[in-house]
């Protein structure tokens, strides 16, 4: 990893981890949750929801381009979260068409600050030094993805998908708290000194 990415690591391996865990909940309980929780067990449905995840995050990703990196990771994850907690509140209520609405929002701003962290990682980094940054980033967003989901799946055996689902916006305020803080301006590597 080189010396001038390490610092705005932090930031955006936790937007990393944090959208991607939630991306794995999507993955592994969306059957679940619009069956008990939203009345539907249609097949449509459940891809509607899941798409209404994933889909987003490729229109959110060039509104990252438009703002800073840092600028975009802060903005990008504050919308994240906020549909993530609109979400929550639409599967307490039940509400299938809030639920698909929100998600899509969620979806938006896990676009913009996934695209914002790798652009702040990439920002100056040389074609030789690209792949060690690239196996990095992906070793952190399918890390804490496959961490979570372990723990979720542990925890479905004693809890509903209500308190589960909580856990993940908790660990998603934490994680939005972190990038807020950390987000950090790329700076250029700077030029080696001749002798």
């Amino acid at each position: 990893m080189p010396v001038h990415v390490r610092p705005r690591l932090p930031a955006a391996g936790t937007a990393f981890v944090v959208t991607w865990a939630v991306g794995g909940f999507y993955q592994s309980f969306i059957p679940s949750i619009t069956a008990e929780q939203l009345g539907s067990t249609s097949a449509v449905v459940i891809a509607l929801v899941f798409s209404a995840y994933m889909l987003p995050g490729a229109f959110g990703a060039p509104l990252a381009g438009l703002l800073p990196a840092e600028r975009a990771q802060r903005i990008g994850i504050a919308v994240w979260l906020v549909g993530l907690w609109a979400v929550l509140a639409s599967l307490v209520a039940g509400s299938v068409v809030a639920f698909i609405g929100f998600t899509v929002l969620a979806g938006a701003g896990q676009g913009v600050a996934v695209a914002a962290s790798m652009r702040s990682l990439l920002h100056g980094v040389t074609l030789m030094d690209r792949a060690p940054v690239m196996s990095t980033t992906y070793l952190i967003s399918y890390g804490g993805a496959m961490t979570a989901s372990l723990v979720a799946g542990q925890l479905s055996k004693v809890l509903d998908i209500v308190p589960i689902a909580m856990g993940y916006g908790v660990l998603g305020a934490l994680g939005a708290a972190i990038v807020w803080a950390r987000a950090a301006a790329p700076v250029s590597p700077r030029p080696a000194r001749r002798s």
